[in-house]
């Protein structure tokens, strides 16, 4: 419950401060800055492949860790690629919920004049805030890191989510809130889906003979 609360309150200052004028103002610069990064353009191509990478290698990871599983008779991993698209389901849901209840303009389509559009052949013409992708990537992220924690697991991951979420700033569909609240859509969506397993799972340990009055306080307690 602690950690709900958590998420949430800070998910509301990141739209709180998204919608002041001077955070608006500072938002726009920093778009602005990494949107006009000059690096060649094969730069600007590897960054539409990162960006687009997101969806493709979420949805990839959870059908693959569920194949695998399935076919290799491995719980964990079966268990892993269940959990990680529950978190995917959620974090969805969460992220349109916000784009459409929130209803921000993209950067490229409310300042025309400062920022360019380097992405035209991909669809970025739904509501700003959140980012997507960068929820799409941090989610996956923090699903397989809580699954997997080790460093040879987590710094890759969140690299390339990092680079997503940059990438999406210097595309110019997204605004750097829109990519700070996909990341604690993200992050928050999988914490709260692997914490959810681990309760459930803590739950059917529980002995017959435990009354639902216990079993009840057990799950309050553990959350």
């Amino acid at each position: 419950m602690k950690q709900i609360t958590r998420f949430t309150v800070l998910f509301l200052i990141i739209v709180s401060c998204s919608s002041n004028a001077n955070a608006q103002n500072i938002d726009i610069d920093w778009t602005s800055k990494i949107n006009h990064i000059d690096a060649g353009k094969g730069f600007n191509s590897s960054m539409k492949f990162i960006s687009s990478s997101a969806i493709y290698i979420e949805v990839g990871s959870v059908v693959g860790l569920g194949l695998y599983g399935w076919l290799k008779e491995d719980e964990k991993i079966l268990e892993t690629g269940i959990v990680t698209g529950a978190a995917m389901l959620f974090n969805g849901a969460i992220t349109l919920t916000s784009k459409y209840a929130i209803n921000r303009k993209r950067p490229f389509k409310a300042y025309p004049d400062r920022i360019i559009l380097r992405d035209k052949q991909s669809d970025n013409y739904s509501p700003s805030f959140v980012s997507g992708h960068t929820s799409m990537a941090f989610n996956l992220a923090t699903s397989i890191t809580m699954s997997f924690p080790k460093w040879e697991v987590s710094v890759p991951m969140y690299v390339w989510a990092s680079t997503v979420a940059f990438s999406r700033m210097y595309l110019g569909v997204h605004y750097p809130s829109d990519v700070l609240g996909g990341i604690i859509v993200g992050v928050g969506s999988s914490y709260l889906t692997f914490k959810a397993n681990e309760w459930l799972k803590d739950k059917k340990k529980v002995p017959w003979g435990v009354s639902q009055a216990n079993i009840a306080y057990a799950g309050f307690v553990h959350l």
